[in-house]
């Protein structure tokens, strides 16, 4: 497989599972479990993240799934426009899960996606819990697409790995100073317009996702802007791990965010993080998305 989402978006809400995706074409998102013994699906029921491919990038969505026999229901809403759908014709058969995407809309023309996929529960050092991946197809905007999709539960139980992500090694030591030092400032002050136009103001929850290692990392993240500096904190929902805004430039729509987690404070290691951000507006508020200091992609939604 080839790499996932190399230029796109770790709502990612964002999962720490292997995923690789090519541009130009739609690649497998693929998950490595290692099924727990004795292990029963229970009932497919409450909010789960669910991201998907498409047009070259990870999407994020979240749904409420029901569960009756092995018939599946639910609703939910994309993070990116805030489009609302409700799943049809769903089904479950063993560790196989069928149902369709219907789009909120008036418009008659407008045809479900249909998704397939497994069920399966993982057991690795980033993540341990259930989880569902698959593959999509449908038409959109008259054209046939496909994508893949997966999907973890909104509070999964999932524990910190004991070991930071090896390629993140090499820069547990940076800190907000050498990173000032090395410009990024006056980078986003570069790019920001002339007469200094106030964009939205971005203080708030969101809904994150970045993709780092080939896997995708859902946060909760608690925004607060005090002119053109930005601090917080949020956690990693797939791994419990906490962090801080230690820095965060803002100049509309330009942003840089440095998240700091620290060893034996709800971390499993020391490290600093660049988040850099195009910031726009939805129906719903803010939207982020970006890149991280390792090229992987990143979006976050503000949920009021």
């Amino acid at each position: 497989m080839e790499r996932l989402m190399n230029k796109s978006i770790i709502h990612i809400f964002g999962l720490s599972l292997l995923c690789i995706f090519v541009l130009n074409s739609c690649s497998k998102i693929s998950l490595s479990p290692s099924p727990k013994a004795n292990e029963k699906m229970p009932p497919l029921k409450g909010e789960w993240n669910v991201d998907f491919t498409y047009n070259d990038e990870v999407l994020n969505s979240y749904v409420e799934f029901n569960q009756s026999g092995n018939q599946v229901t639910g609703e939910g809403k994309d993070l990116s426009n805030g489009k609302r759908f409700t799943l049809v014709q769903g089904e479950i058969n063993g560790d196989q899960i069928r149902f369709q995407k219907r789009y909120i809309t008036s418009d008659p023309s407008i045809q479900p996606l249909k998704y397939s996929g497994k069920i399966e529960y993982l057991s690795i050092p980033e993540y341990k819990g259930w989880a569902m991946s698959g593959s999509y197809s449908g038409i959109s905007s008259g054209q046939q697409i496909t994508g893949n999709w997966e999907a973890t539960p909104k509070h999964a139980g999932n524990s910190a790995p004991d070991t930071p992500p090896v390629a993140q090694t090499p820069q547990t030591n940076i800190s907000a100073e050498t990173i000032e030092n090395n410009q990024i400032t006056n980078e986003n002050e570069s790019l920001a317009p002339n007469d200094d136009t106030a964009g939205p103001d971005l203080s708030g929850r969101y809904d994150a996702s970045y993709t780092f290692n080939f896997k995708i990392v859902h946060s909760k993240m608690w925004l607060e802007q005090d002119g053109h500096n930005i601090a917080g904190h949020g956690v990693d929902t797939n791994t419990n791990e906490k962090f801080t805004i230690e820095k965060g430039w803002y100049h509309f729509p330009n942003l840089t965010l440095v998240r700091k987690y620290i060893k034996g404070k709800d971390a499993a290691s020391t490290r600093t993080v660049i988040f850099k951000a195009t910031v726009s507006v939805n129906s719903h508020g803010p939207h982020l998305k970006g890149e991280t200091q390792y090229g992987g992609g990143w979006e976050a939604q503000i949920i009021r």
